[in-house]
Order: structure tokens, then C-alpha cells, then sequence
């Protein structure tokens, strides 16, 4: 009997070592907990090691941007009203949306919208801007939104997990915080997907508000 103990407590010590070793080799997904908070954790440790790819597992860009694009172009034009975007590619950007918009060209206003703030995402994660630490890996060639970044205060940018408001059938929502070491702190609320065992946030549902905040906060 007093073996037996003796070799159960010994080995203890040998199996918690081997769990931790198996845990920290599993790749990021899989290592944080399982649930929609994971989404958000995935897209603060993407801007933390200034890797996009990572960034992006915890977020659907595009769905993002095509469910709030009108309130960001709102919030654009309010900040290029109150002189507070710098003139050039932002003037032209808008210029072109309400051509689109009163064209009737709808999708192609979306597209030129995605396209440009995935550039903006994905250089400032990977330029290490979002971090506060700019690494001078990243040229963005004069796109529209991605060349605003290097006028950008220097700080770490963050995504704080509130708590999750509903979670049904792989849907849920979330509150979170986002906290700009300038403009100040944001609260989000959140749409977040489970798809093929991963959350991914889909949709900002109170983004007419947080962009129309962020507008005012310019001026």
C-alpha cells in the first residue's frame, strides 16, 4: 500500500509538467479557452506580436466593414468637415464613395471600403502601429487610409473582453472595451460567429455610435 501511495505522489510532479508542456504547444485557437471571448483575445495578441494573420483569426474583416459601412463613411465625412483628415487620398476616397453611393453603385462602394480598411487593419498590425511599436516592416505605397497611420499617436492599443451578453447556437454577443491611448476609451458590443470550432467577430452593433464618437473626439 505505502508503495503504491508512494508511486502515485511520485508521479505527479513527472504528468504536470508534460500537460503544461502539451498546452503551450498547442497552436494560439486552440491553447486560449474555448468561446466567444476568444475571438477578441486572438485579434489583442495579433496586435501584440504584430502578426495580421493571427489578428485576423479572431475577426471576418470584410463582414465587418460591409455591415457598417455606411456608418463609417458617416463618420468620415463628419471628420473631413471639421478639417480634421488630412487633405489628398482620404478627400478622394470620400469622392469617390459618394459617386458610387449616387451612382447606385452600392457593391462597388463596399468592395473600395473593404479593400481599404483591411489594408489599414493589416498594415497597422503588422507595422507594429496598433502595438505602439513601430517596426518599419511595413511600406503602405500611399494607400488612402493605411498612410494615416504614421500620423497616428504612439501607444498600445487594446481590446478589453467585457462579458458575453448572449451565446446561442454559435452566435453570440459580446461587450468589450477599446482603449486608444489618445481618442480614449470605447465601448463596443459585438457580434461574434462560431465557424468550424472558431469565434470570429462578424459585426460591430453599435458602430454608427462608436464611429460618430470617435468623430466628435477630432473636433
Amino acid at each position: 500500500m505505502r508503495s503504491t501511495l508512494f508511486s502515485s505522489i511520485q508521479g505527479i510532479p513527472a504528468f504536470i509538467p508534460a500537460l503544461l508542456l502539451l498546452l503551450f504547444l498547442l497552436p494560439p485557437a486552440q491553447a486560449l479557452a474555448a468561446g466567444p471571448m476568444t475571438a477578441l483575445q486572438l485579434m489583442q495578441r495579433g496586435v501584440d506580436d504584430a502578426d495580421s494573420d493571427l489578428f485576423s483569426q479572431g475577426i471576418d474583416i470584410d463582414s465587418v466593414v460591409n455591415k457598417s459601412s455606411d456608418s463609417l463613411l458617416a463618420a468620415l465625412r463628419e471628420q473631413a468637415a471639421s478639417g480634421n483628415l488630412p487633405e489628398g487620398n482620404i478627400t478622394m476616397l470620400l469622392g469617390v464613395a459618394d459617386m458610387a453611393q449616387n451612382s447606385g453603385q452600392g457593391a462597388f462602394l463596399k468592395q473600395m471600403l473593404v479593400s481599404e480598411v483591411r489594408s489599414f487593419l493589416v498594415s497597422g498590425v503588422n507595422g507594429g502601429y496598433f502595438a505602439g511599436k513601430p517596426n518599419g516592416r511595413v511600406k503602405h505605397s500611399g494607400m488612402t487610409l493605411a498612410s494615416t497611420l504614421e500620423k497616428m499617436a504612439v501607444g498600445r492599443r487594446e481590446i478589453l473582453p467585457g462579458k458575453v451578453i448572449s451565446n446561442e447556437n454559435g452566435k453570440a454577443k459580446v461587450s468589450a472595451t477599446f482603449v486608444d491611448p489618445e481618442a480614449g476609451r470605447f465601448p463596443l458590443s459585438l457580434a461574434v460567429e462560431e465557424r468550424n470550432g472558431q469565434w470570429k467577430v462578424v459585426e460591430i452593433l453599435n458602430a454608427a455610435e462608436v464611429f460618430s464618437q470617435v468623430s466628435r473626439h477630432g473636433k
